[in-house]
């Protein structure tokens, strides 16, 4: 990764995402641009006053960081739409990673309508970094969800990039419905079938990711198999696909995305095929 887009508000919440953008990019030898938004709701008059405020904070913030994780940087601040304007800037960077932090916690709001993170991460061709931890170094355990999509490939790859010698979990969740009528008996080992030639289909088309360790196949609702696995393995990383339909993937997330998104036990990778 060659470029990498770090967006903040100032906020206590994008701390971070700060550090864990210029900890990437010193690492990585990569180019950072550091961008905020000044939501173009707010009244006109009251724009340029804020863009020149927060222009002085950025550049004292990334000045500080810099001094203690030195990478190549710049800053932008701009007005406007926040979700089209970080995509467009991550475009005209031709950025290879999305930084994010967490969102303002929003409950009512966000029931009824798309976040931030998650439009951002629906709209843009890039992968998306959504930071909860605070930086303690380099990533050490990444979880990778597997349905054997181009997204989750896509995912996997855009992990080794950033996460390099961490450990590596794969995992794929497939549910077999038991309870159904009593004169319909279900065949378990054909779902299991199915899944290991998935599994080895996934493996050849995907050597280089296949080599970073098996597939666990579990059997189970993925939301369940997910929890349990975040206890068992206690990542620092998770990686998964935006979506397992590349058609809809502009369109809409998959559930379980938004809903990880939305309430991170950990860093998140999402990535579009």
């Amino acid at each position: 990764m060659d470029r990498i887009l770090i967006t903040t508000d100032l906020s206590a919440r994008s701390t971070h995402a700060l550090t864990r953008g210029f900890t990437l990019a010193s690492s990585l030898g990569a180019r950072v641009r550091v961008v905020s938004v000044v939501d173009d709701a707010i009244p006109e008059p009251l724009v340029a006053g804020l863009v020149a405020d927060m222009t002085k904070e950025l550049r004292r913030e990334t000045a500080a960081l810099a001094s203690e994780v030195p990478c190549n940087y710049e800053i932008q601040v701009s007005s406007g739409d926040v979700s089209e304007e970080i995509v467009k800037q991550a475009a005209n960077f031709d950025a290879d990673l999305i930084v994010l932090g967490l969102h303002r916690d929003r409950a009512v709001i966000d029931s009824f309508r798309e976040t931030t993170m998650e439009r951002i991460a629906r709209l843009s061709h890039n992968p998306v970094l959504l930071v909860r931890n605070a930086v303690e170094g380099d990533y050490r355990n990444v979880l990778c969800a597997i349905d054997f999509s181009p997204a989750a490939a896509a995912a996997v790859a855009a992990a080794k990039q950033i996460a390099g010698s961490a450990d590596y979990k794969l995992f794929h969740a497939y549910h077999v419905v038991h309870h159904m009528r009593a004169d319909f008996p279900v065949n378990v080992d054909l779902f299991m079938r199915q899944a290991e030639a998935e599994c080895k289909n996934w493996a050849a088309a995907n050597p280089e990711l296949a080599a970073l360790g098996k597939v666990e196949l579990i059997d189970g609702p993925l939301e369940s198999v997910f929890e349990k696995q975040i206890k068992r393995h206690g990542p620092d990383l998770v990686a998964l696909g935006a979506h397992s339909r590349p058609a809809l993937s502009r369109f809409l997330f998959g559930s379980f995305a938004k809903d990880l998104i939305r309430d991170p036990p950990t860093d998140v990778l999402v990535c579009q095929p």
